[in-house]
């Protein structure tokens, strides 16, 4: 048997982590009954207490892994999305440089051209 103090830190402790873990949204239910639990006296727990706050624990327990798994696979669609945007943009650059060095390659043609008599006899293709 646990001393009273040790139980009612415990108690507590297990209100603030089921409180803090209780999404925002909860029923009224939910809000009556945790409200009845904290008003009780703490005391010695019996074992069905300690039984439903075991239960509590690993149905939180199981919530959270739930939500880290759940956020782990937003993560990876997340970078695999990154990751094709990032194939796409080089492949982009790898255009537009492509282009560049043929506008300076006609440029540079033009610009040797410019004086040049059969152009200039031909009307100056400028």
């Amino acid at each position: 048997m646990m001393d009273k103090e040790k139980a009612e830190k415990l108690l507590e402790d297990i209100r603030n982590l089921v409180n803090s873990t209780l999404p925002e949204n909860d029923s009224p239910e939910e809000r009556m009954a945790l409200n009845e639990a904290s008003k009780r006296k703490p005391g010695i727990i019996t074992e069905s207490e300690l039984n439903e706050m075991r239960t509590l624990l690993r149905a939180q327990g199981i919530f959270m892994s739930i939500q880290k798994r759940e956020v782990l696979e937003y993560e990876q669609k997340l970078q695999r999305h990154i990751d094709r945007m990032e194939k796409i943009l080089e492949a982009f650059m790898l255009s537009v440089r492509r282009d560049m060095a043929q506008f300076e390659k006609r440029l540079e043609e033009y610009e040797m051209c410019k004086g040049c008599k059969f152009h200039d006899a031909k009307g100056g293709n400028t």
